[in-house]
């Protein structure tokens, strides 16, 4: 069975659904069985590899991808995450999460925010690394697709990049939340894997 990876935040691992909740409402262990991902490998006849991590930003996610070994016949699926986010690579091995909920106790997050970002740079840097990503995949040949979770994000003209038109910003208010009471419910995370299989299906039966 040929292999389907995605990549993104806690919209792709599924954080809060009923089976990825831990104490105080953190992240399960593992990715949920019911996160969009695992739907929508289920409609393709694909072995899942959710490789996406709860709280990551764009750069974390673009890090993640350039750091996985793909395979000619591999389905990738990439959902770019929230502006106001960051890290720092410690190492090929650990990122350090810079969130805009860390600014009250952490120091570097704190020191980020409130110096150094802005919404237009950080949306110049998403543009990069999606064409960055684009050329990659383009380059092994590897069947991929690109979206975005919010809905204010720019696209440049230089950017030629095809996003698949399914929001989850959009979805997400039309459905009840998760058990954690912020991340989106199971009904949101089913119509997500159903408007993305609606537009991909006739190019990967």
């Amino acid at each position: 069975m040929n292999r389907m990876l995605t990549f993104g935040c806690s919209l792709t691992f599924g954080h809060g659904l009923h089976d990825c909740i831990g104490c105080n409402n953190n992240p399960g262990p593992s990715c949920s069985n019911y996160a969009w991902p695992s739907l929508l490998a289920k409609k393709l006849n694909k072995k899942l590899v959710n490789l996406s991590n709860p709280g990551s930003s764009n750069k974390e996610i673009w890090h993640k991808i350039f750091t996985t070994e793909f395979k000619n016949d591999d389905l990738v699926f990439i959902l770019w995450t929230h502006y106001e986010r960051y890290c720092i690579i410690e190492n090929e091995n650990y990122v350090y999460q810079l969130g805009i909920w860390s600014v009250a106790k952490d120091k570097r997050s704190k020191l980020y925010f409130k110096n150094l970002y802005n919404e237009l740079d950080a949306n110049y840097d998403l543009n990069l690394r999606m064409m960055h990503s684009k050329y990659f995949f383009d380059e092994k040949s590897i069947k991929f697709y690109q979206l975005f979770a919010n809905t204010n994000f720019k696209q440049m003209e230089w950017n030629t990049v095809q996003l698949l038109n399914a929001k989850f910003q959009i979805i997400r208010n039309q459905f009840p939340l998760a058990a954690d009471n912020s991340h989106p419910g199971e009904q949101a995370h089913e119509e997500f894997a159903n408007q993305i299989y609606k537009e991909i299906k006739y190019e990967n039966l």
